[in-house]
């Protein structure tokens, strides 16, 4: 069985033993609530690790690029965010109920303060309260002054292991996450009556199909403005899978002694880790070449591995819970790794002269 069907197992299941058992479900709140900290134990960090290690990798002129660039989607989604805030309550009925004193109806409200916000004046107070905006500035403020840094690959060779092992944290946690569904969804199915449910169906509803408006119009709108993807290749996906990275890592495969990764005009952006292996395989003897690749493409090959400028090669073993290969890294992954870390450190040892 795959993870994704256990993971709809495990909802489905939740949610029969809810509604079989009812408020004695409730016991498994402690389950729930215990996977959901989980989930947001190692985001911070690994926000923190790769934004400073991405950054610090780059030149200043690709940085103010990427800058410009980012800036301007997140402007975009920000201003979609607002339009549909203010417009959702336009959605739900108007509900009047009995009031009753309270001292909180005399209280004055602490002030929202927008400079604590994005602009961190203790950034490990920050990252304890999740104070996401703060911890992001922090981080590319930090990443762009490595950029200059002389000895900053010392730096960014410690970033880069303590990136692997956040993402192999998440990726222990992302294991229980048929698990942890189940004890959320028994959770909710058994303490939430159906008095509450034909109380919150409108909520729901509208939930729902503000969700769908985001995922199938807003969002893949969004994409096919900045990149080269159209929306009915993004809306036929399941039918047509082209495997395509975006900004954290590229894809590989290896079939046949050649290497093969997915052209940029498929949407991906280029990355500095990707451009430079074509460079190492050239120097190792192994052809390297652009090729659009479909899912048999991936569960066929003789090796995977992906790029990033924070892990630089990472072999993939097990994709679906399908080997790939024999189950272990390749000897031409194996190869390029070696060659890529002896040409990244002539190339940063000529610089430094």
């Amino acid at each position: 069985m795959t993870f994704s069907n256990r993971i709809l197992v495990g909802l489905a299941s939740g949610v029969a033993v809810g509604l079989f058992f009812g408020e004695s479900a409730g016991v498994l709140k402690w389950a729930a609530d215990g996977f959901v900290k989980l989930l947001q134990v190692t985001v911070l960090p690994y926000v923190l690790v790769s934004i400073v290690g991405s950054l610090g990798r780059l030149r200043y002129e690709d940085a103010r690029a990427l800058g410009i660039k980012t800036g301007a989607v997140l402007l975009g989604l920000w201003a979609v965010a607002l339009v549909f805030t203010f417009l959702m309550p336009f959605a739900f009925p108007n509900v009047q109920s009995a009031t009753f004193f309270s001292t909180s109806l005399i209280e004055e409200r602490a002030p929202f303060n927008f400079v604590d916000l994005y602009i961190p004046s203790n950034p490990f107070y920050s990252l304890a309260n999740n104070i996401v905006p703060a911890v992001v500035l922090f981080s590319a403020l930090l990443g762009v002054a490595l950029i200059g840094v002389e000895r900053k690959d010392v730096v960014l060779d410690v970033l880069s292991v303590f990136g692997e092992a956040l993402l192999r944290a998440t990726r222990f946690v992302t294991r229980l996450t048929p698990y942890g569904l189940f004890a959320i969804a028994a959770n909710a199915a058994g303490t939430l009556s159906i008095d509450q449910l034909g109380r919150l169906q409108v909520y729901l509803i509208v939930y729902v199909l503000v969700s769908l408006l985001f995922s199938l119009w807003v969002l893949p709108g969004l994409i096919a403005a900045v990149t080269p993807i159209r929306v009915r290749d993004l809306l036929s996906v399941t039918r047509d899978v082209l495997l395509t990275a975006f900004a954290t890592a590229n894809l590989f495969i290896v079939k046949g002694g050649a290497v093969l990764t997915p052209p940029l005009a498929a949407g991906l952006l280029p990355g500095i880790t990707r451009e430079f292996l074509f460079e190492v395989g050239a120097d190792a003897g192994v052809p390297v070449r652009e090729q659009a690749l479909k899912d048999p493409d991936l569960f066929g090959a003789d090796e995977v591995f992906l790029t990033s400028t924070t892990r630089e090669i990472v072999p993939i073993v097990t994709v679906d819970d399908r080997t790939i290969g024999n189950g272990k890294p390749g000897p031409v992954t194996k190869a390029l790794l070696q060659r890529f870390r002896e040409k990244a450190q002539s190339v940063t040892a000529a610089t430094a002269r």
